[in-house]
């Protein structure tokens, strides 16, 4: 174990902290509120909101406080338009004078330049940057050609400048290694966890399904509706049982991402899309609700850099299937069912197994979950800096 590095100084762009917390702010949030007090380190934001997260876990709201989710047919969606312009976006912010001054600042006090979210805005050295998945790389088909062209144009020099990779998944990690030949000894894998670690007191399922309004027999999606999601399948799974009147609801619980015209004709279109149901980015705690309510969550992604949804499911005591996407199999294990992507009718039976009751496999799932906590992941990014300061400092000598 690498020992404590004293005062060491940890910047981090901390902007995936401004305003609605998207999945990279939220994995930042958690590690700045478990960040282990004897590690040595402190963490610095560059905009100053890191050191500003509380580190009190607050209590789960009372379940009639919580709003009744908004649910519409998915026949009723409305599809973004085609494409997000994300290079206009991370122009603006990279090179703005304003920021560009806290950069240098940062890069002369620094012991660590942390960027948590793929590519990094500054060039700092040393540099742990931190990646979700490689899905813009492997499969970019499935993500906005504006994003696609970010990643062609600041990726390598990501690689360039970034002395440690923290990667959620060891699939990730392959990942890196399989695409840049990323040497395994600059790669460090680091398991995220779950928002929840367990249900809240009171929190069944019958109450919970009253405060938000879902139906009973709900088998739920939890995540954005984009390309590498293979929503198809679901529907087609679920179409399948509707045709033979066997019973189950599905309900996708996400905000509406990218897609093209093709993309969106094929769900929006689709003979299911008048059964399915759909919320359009519910909070958290309604997410929780939901899980609990629900009779179990679908995870049919065709990549994921590590599964968030299903482990979330699972800390609650509720079943997953999964897609055999390495990532999935990875941090699911044994405990989800797995399945191929396309296999529409394992899809359809996997449902219908969902509804009925299995203590043992619920007992499984929460046990697998309970081995991923957010403690564990903040420590590990502790050690990872402090083991890369002491390298820098001893080749320094």
């Amino acid at each position: 174990m690498t020992k404590p590095v004293r005062e060491l100084r940890i910047t981090v762009n901390d902007r995936p902290l401004i305003g609605h917390r998207t999945g990279v702010g939220r994995y930042l949030e958690r590690v700045c509120m478990h960040w282990p007090r004897d590690s040595g380190a402190q963490l610095h934001g560059l905009l100053g909101r890191a050191q500003r997260i509380s580190r009190t876990v607050q209590p789960h709201p009372p379940l009639r406080s919580l709003s009744r989710l908004t649910l519409r047919t998915l026949r009723e969606a409305r599809p973004p338009s085609d494409s997000v312009n994300l290079t206009r976006g991370l122009s603006r912010w990279a090179f703005r004078r304003g920021v560009g001054m806290r950069q240098r600042i940062a890069a002369r006090s620094t012991g660590v330049f942390w960027e948590p979210n793929h590519i990094p805005l500054a060039t700092t050295r040393p540099m742990v940057t931190t990646i979700h998945d490689l899905s813009v790389i492997e499969i970019p088909q499935c993500h906005p050609p504006d994003r696609v062209r970010v990643w062609e144009a600041h990726f390598e020099r990501l690689l360039a400048h970034t002395d440690r990779f923290i990667c959620v998944s060891r699939a990730t990690g392959d990942a890196m290694m399989r695409c840049f030949g990323i040497s395994p000894q600059r790669i460090r894998v680091v398991h995220l966890a779950p928002t929840w670690a367990s249900r809240p007191d009171g929190w069944s399922g019958t109450a919970c399904r009253a405060a938000i309004g879902l139906p009973v027999d709900s088998v739920v999606h939890v995540g954005t509706i984009e390309p590498r999601k293979n929503i198809k399948t679901l529907l087609d799974a679920a179409h399948i049982r509707f045709r033979r009147g066997e019973p189950g609801r599905l309900v996708l619980l996400g905000g509406l991402g990218w897609g093209n015209r093709r993309f969106w004709a094929q769900l929006l279109e689709h003979p299911a899309a008048e059964h399915v149901l759909w919320a359009d980015a519910p909070g958290d705690e309604q997410v929780l609700a939901a899980l609990i309510g629900s009779r179990g969550l679908v995870c049919p992604s065709f990549y994921e850099g590590f599964g968030l949804p299903p482990l979330e499911a699972m800390a609650i005591g509720r079943r997953a299937v999964i897609s055999t996407a390495p990532s999935l199999v990875e941090i699911a294990g044994p405990a989800a069912l797995q399945l191929a992507p396309r296999d529409i009718e394992g899809w359809a039976e996997a449902m219908g197994m969902l509804l009925e009751n299995d203590p043992a496999a619920e007992r499984a799932a929460r046990a697998q979950a309970q081995r991923f906590t957010w403690a564990r992941t903040a420590h590990r990014h502790a050690e990872t800096f402090a083991e890369l300061a002491a390298e820098r400092a001893s080749s320094a000598l």
